[in-house]
């Protein structure tokens, strides 16, 4: 997606895709940050009672704990909300991206 408004105006196509090449490692790198945090950190408990299972039947316990993580963690872009605390974080992450990198939002 290309910005509706560039400032200068006059500003040559090298110096536009450089402009979005920043902003686009920037937002790639807060991502990751983003996701250790929401996959890991934030479910470390979660994961700990998920490999701890043993026994006749864990491997599909473990499956289910898996994937309950991954849910919490990362919702299902069809099934998120507005104001789902997922999409509020991404929206901040790129708008932080943006005027980081010297960009407006309007």
């Amino acid at each position: 997606m290309k910005p509706q408004k560039w400032e200068p105006a006059d500003g040559s196509e090298e110096i536009q895709q450089a402009a979005i090449d920043s902003i686009a490692r920037d937002i790639y790198t807060r991502l990751h940050t983003l996701a250790r945090k929401r996959l890991i950190r934030d479910q470390l408990l979660k994961w700990e009672t998920a490999y701890t299972r043993w026994g006749t039947g864990s491997a599909k316990e473990r499956a289910n704990d898996i994937e309950m993580i991954y849910n919490l963690a990362v919702p299902v872009a069809g099934e998120i909300n507005d104001d789902d605390e997922f999409l509020v974080k991404v929206t901040e992450l790129v708008e932080d991206a943006v005027r980081a990198k010297g960009g407006e939002l309007w």
